[in-house]
């Protein structure tokens, strides 16, 4: 993940990676299908598998190479899971990055007329993408930047864009169908790691309740993804042991540097 957030910083603003940026820019939004945006297109699901391991590092390259109907339906299956503090972080973070002139050209691609609003590369997909966004953002500074902006451009959109159809876009047969399975592979993994992490770590005693017929022991260990009370019980008392060993360290540590702290007042 942190590997995810320094290269698309790398990609989108060094000088050392202006070609491959300039190679990426809108890449799977271009109609004409030349060999050479097709090996680019290539090169975007190559990386697309590395910047997942990042969220907003994988809707960020989306945003960049004229994903925006793939990076939209991604955010529309999030797991949950990744909804976290540093996530929210590096999307406040984002919306702060369109605002700058690197991604000034989003901005007028919102007021363009499309002939199929749901096709990869749209204004409408882009204006949808961007009001996916803002529904995730907590109320900030950023959520009221990016509400002026969608704001600022709806009442057009409603007079000028046919946006029929919007409510439900098709993406299965199509390549944005790839990119989402291919970020959703890989935010599994991680989403997976996470809920192992919270199931080791739920020690607490189970909760009594008053209800005639229900296993209050065997409910909560279904919830938690033990195989049987058993198993259960050998997690538990592994991480209890695991504690005391710390507790131990930490004990002769202190006693250490107390015996220490003696034998300098003690003159020799």
């Amino acid at each position: 993940s942190k590997f995810a957030q320094v290269m698309i910083n790398v990609l989108l603003t060094s000088n050392e990676a202006a070609r491959c940026r300039l190679r990426l820019k809108d890449c799977v939004s271009k109609k004409e299908r030349a060999t050479e945006n097709e090996r680019t297109a290539q090169l975007f699901h190559i990386l697309l598998k590395t910047f997942a391991h990042d969220c907003v590092a994988a809707i960020s390259l989306c945003l960049w190479s004229g994903a925006y109907r793939t990076a939209s339906s991604f955010l529309h299956t999030i797991d949950p899971l990744d909804l976290d503090l540093i996530f929210y972080l590096e999307l406040d973070h984002l919306v702060e990055f369109i605002e700058r002139p690197l991604f000034r050209d989003l901005h007028l691609k919102m007021l363009d007329c499309d002939e199929d609003p749901t096709q990869e590369g749209s204004s409408a997909m882009l204006y949808r993408l961007l009001k996916s966004i803002l529904m995730i953002l907590p109320q900030s500074t950023s959520y009221k930047l990016l509400e002026k902006r969608l704001l600022s451009v709806a009442r057009f959109r409603q007079c000028a864009v046919r946006l029929e159809g919007m409510s439900n876009v098709e993406i299965r047969g199509t390549s944005a169908e790839v990119f989402v399975r291919r970020i959703l592979e890989v935010r599994k993994i991680h989403c997976d790691a996470k809920w192992r992490s919270i199931r080791s770590e739920s020690l607490e005693p189970a909760s009594v309740m008053d209800y005639d017929g229900v296993d209050v022991n065997e409910g909560k260990r279904h919830w938690l993804g033990y195989a049987n009370e058993d198993e259960e019980r050998k997690k538990k008392e592994m991480y209890r042991n695991e504690s005391k060993i710390r507790h131990v360290d930490r004990g002769l540590s202190k006693s250490y540097r107390s015996l220490k702290g003696v034998e300098e007042v003690i003159p020799p």
